[in-house]
This record gives C-alpha cells, structure tokens and sequence, in this order.
C-alpha cells in the first residue's frame, strides 16, 4: 500500500492522504514503464496466494488491466474530456494541504513536462486521440494560468495530429469494456437491448400529461439543499426494513463548490467515519428540479452514499486495494441506477408532484441511450432508428430527441463517451444484472434485506464475480 502511494502521489491526495502532498510522482514515459514494473513484481508475488480468494481474484484481475493497458499502449491516449492526467493535477491542486502546495506548485512544471513526454510519445507511435477531445480539454485549460505552457502544446502540437473520427475501433473498445467491467460482453446483444429499453422507457414518460411535465425553478442553494436534506431523510425512513445499515453510517453531507454549470460529485468518508461522506454540487440558479429528487437517491442515499461507506465500514474484511483503487463501474454504477429504481417502488413518488417521477424516467432514458450511443459510436454500428452509422451528430440528436436535454449538454454527454469509451454503458448494464440477480435471489427464497446486504458486503466486484455469485450461492 504505501509502495503504490509513493509511486502515486495523486492519487494519495486523493484518497485523503497526505504524506505525498509535496510530490507529483513521475507522470510521464519513465513513470509508465515504472508502474508497469512495480505492478508485474506484486502479480509475480500474487501467484503465491489461493487464487479462489475474492481478495485475490480482484487484485489479479486489477494488475492484469494495467498490465494490458501497458502493452497495448492504450496509457498513452491520456487526454479526454472528463477523466486524466490534467484533470487529475487540477484535483490534486485543490486537496494539496495548504503546507505543502508551495512545494507541490513549484515542481508542477516538471510534472507537465513529463506528461507532455507521454502525450508526444503517442503521437510518434499513432496512440493519438480525437480532435474533438482535445479541443476540450484546451477550452478547459483556458482560465488556468499554470496550465497555459500546456495547453499551448496541446493547440501547436497536438491538435494538428489529431484524429477526426470519434469511434475507437472494435479491439480499443473490447479492452476498455473489460477494464470497466472486469469481463468480456456480447456487445451486438447488449446494443440491441439498449434500443428495447429506449422504447420501453418512451412509453412511461409518453404517459405523462404536457402539465405533469413542467417543474419549478430553485433560485438559493438554501432552499435546494433544504429540499435534498428532507428527500434523503424521507428515503432513509422509507427502506429501514431494506438494508443493514451501521450506526457509524448516516445520511451524506451536501456541500457547493461555487462553481458554475451542473455537475455533482461523491467523495467517500474518512475511515474513522469522523464525517459522513460528501455529495458536491456545481449548481447555477434558478435550477429546475425535474431531476433533482432521483439524482439524490444516485448520488446519496441509498446510491453511492450507502455503497461506497459500506466499504469504508468493511475494512476488516475488504483490502486496501479493494476498498481504495479498484472501482468497476458495472458494479458501482449500476447500484446507484437501482437505487432510484428501488426508491421508485418503495412508492415515494406517489405523494410527489409528477414532474418529479417523469424526471426519474428522463435519467433512465439517458442511461439507455449511452448503451446505443457508445456501443454504436465506437463499434461503427447502424443506428437501428435512422439506418445509418453512428456518429456524434447522430447521438447529439438522440439525447436532444429523448432525455430532454439541450444541444450544449448533449455535446457534452456524447463528448464524455467518445473520450471513455465503454464506461457509458456500465450504468443500464449493472441495473440490468441486479435485477436479475435480485429476481433469482427471491425465487429462491430470499428477501430484500438479505440480498442488499450479501451485494453490499461483496464490495466492488467485477461482472463474472457477481454473476457466478448470485447464480450459485444457494440460500
């Protein structure tokens, strides 16, 4: 553990802890090949242990990923819209403990000339990323003065080079979708089962009068908080019978970060517990609420909130590694996405205004689409609707169509799956097998509590875990 948080300086800030906050680690060439080195010694020392050990079976299956990035040189498509090393360094900035930024900003330019190395090491080797992603990553670089020696790189250098088309190719993509979920999938299936949710999610939210539809506008943090804080209590009553939940473990914290736009974030609780876990959100007033109440289940509780601190409260029994780094989104994700699902039959909508459920359908229908569009993009597929192949204007145009969104988000949205290629689909895929695994549990004889607490208790687990999981264990 402190061999991997010496290497990895970032990611130590972000974890919450400190030791490193003076340092970067090295991020670029050399830094790759190090990690590279570190990670095949441990996976050397891991075959001395019973490989049918949950605590082994993910370790390996975490050092095989990086190990395969490594050699397929996928490391080096280090640039995209949401999730990289300069949105990384940005973090890191802001979590740096105010004794050790001096030193940390002082060794920044080191540090992005190191990752500059990387990204030119991509480009002599034709591991290039797509104009589109770049560009956004320059417009987000743009109001950040330590960031300009960068982004003058990425405008002069890079983007001359890069490459036009979104999709990523067959071979990219079945790699990243091992990464997120830990297996191999049956894409072609999964893509046309996408377009049959997309039909049966229309028909719900076709059921909702043009009157049902409009919310109202939020116009203070104040009063937007004030409503969370009475919906997650209200939930919390709601599923008591539903869950095992600790005394340590009690209702997230909300906090703004006074940024502009929308976007919300989830940031783990300490260990001891000695304060909650942190929803985080960039909210610009006046807010609709459309989809503020089912957001809140995903985000808090019982989504990522009740998730992520039941590791935290299983340290005993989960490792380090399990608890810290390893996160396969089919599992995390699709939790948060059955959260709202579950609280939508604990019947919580019924004495809420309508806008509130046709917003809960809204979010599913975006999550079906990201199936369509991220599969379809980057495997070059027709679209089923329109009998063409998929491109960025095509899913621009679906989640404008679909999920009541604007021109400028669904930008954003797709930018975000051509830049990840097979996260996307995680959310609508994990909702998808706990269903079914929770289908199955009851059949047997099971109930809700039991079965919440033995996929709690897992911790994040990949797919072929959970599904030899809950097809074989027998109640």
């Amino acid at each position: 553990m402190d061999d991997w948080l010496r290497l990895n300086p970032i990611s130590a800030t972000e974890l919450g802890v400190h030791d490193y906050d003076d340092e970067w680690g090295n991020i670029g060439i050399i830094g790759a090949s190090t990690m590279n080195e570190f990670i095949t010694q441990k996976a050397s020392e891991l075959q001395h242990f019973d490989p049918t050990l949950l605590s082994v079976r993910i370790t390996s299956l975490f050092f095989e990923d990086i190990q395969r990035t490594f050699r397929a040189g996928d490391y080096l498509y280090d640039l995209n819209s949401l999730q990289c090393t300069f949105h990384n360094l940005v973090s890191a900035l802001n979590h740096t403990r105010p004794e050790s930024k001096t030193s940390r900003l002082q060794k920044l330019p080191l540090a992005l000339t190191q990752y500059i190395e990387l990204l030119r090491e991509g480009l002599r080797r034709g591991k290039i990323v797509t104009r589109r992603q770049v560009l956004t990553v320059i417009e987000q670089a743009s109001d950040l003065p330590l960031f300009s020696e960068f982004r003058q790189f990425l405008q002069v250098e890079y983007l001359p080079q890069a490459v036009l088309r979104d999709g990523v190719g067959s071979d990219r993509y079945m790699r990243a979708v091992k990464s997120f979920t830990g297996t191999e999938l049956n894409l072609i299936e999964l893509y046309e089962w996408g377009f049959q949710e997309i039909n049966r999610v229309q028909a719900e939210l076709d059921s909702f009068d043009t009157v049902e539809q409009v919310s109202p506008l939020v116009h203070t943090e104040e009063e937007f908080f004030n409503f969370i804080n009475t919906s997650e209590a209200d939930a919390w009553e709601r599923v008591q019978d539903l869950f095992h939940i600790p005394d340590v473990i009690q209702l997230p914290r909300l906090e703004s970060n006074g940024l502009t736009g929308y976007n919300i974030t989830y940031t783990q609780p300490p260990s001891d517990f000695n304060h909650q876990g942190t929803i985080t959100y960039s909210n610009q007033y006046p807010l609709e609420m459309k989809s503020a109440l089912t957001t809140a289940f995903h985000e808090g509780f019982p989504g990522h909130h009740l998730q992520v601190s039941h590791q935290v409260y299983n340290s005993n029994q989960l490792t380090a590694i399990q608890r810290l780094f390893i996160n396969f989104p089919v599992y995390s994700e699709g939790w948060a996405l059955y959260s709202e699902h579950l609280m939508m039959e604990t019947g919580i909508y019924d004495d809420k205004e309508p806008y509130h459920l046709y917003g809960k359908y809204l979010g599913e229908m975006l999550r079906c689409c990201r199936v369509v569009v991220d599969i379809g993009i980057h495997l070059g597929l027709v679209n089923l609707e329109t009998g063409r192949v998929w491109d960025f204007q095509q899913g621009v145009d679906l989640l404008c169509q679909r999920c009541g969104v604007d021109v400028e988000e669904a930008e954003s949205e797709v930018t975000r799956y051509c830049g990840l290629p097979g996260q996307s689909i995680c959310y609508k895929l994990g909702e998808k097998k706990i269903l079914e695994y929770r289908e199955r549990w009851l059949q047997e004889g099971g109930d809700l509590y039991s079965f919440h607490t033995a996929f709690l208790d897992l911790g994040n687990v990949d797919l072929a875990y959970m599904d030899w999981y809950f097809g074989c264990t027998r109640r």
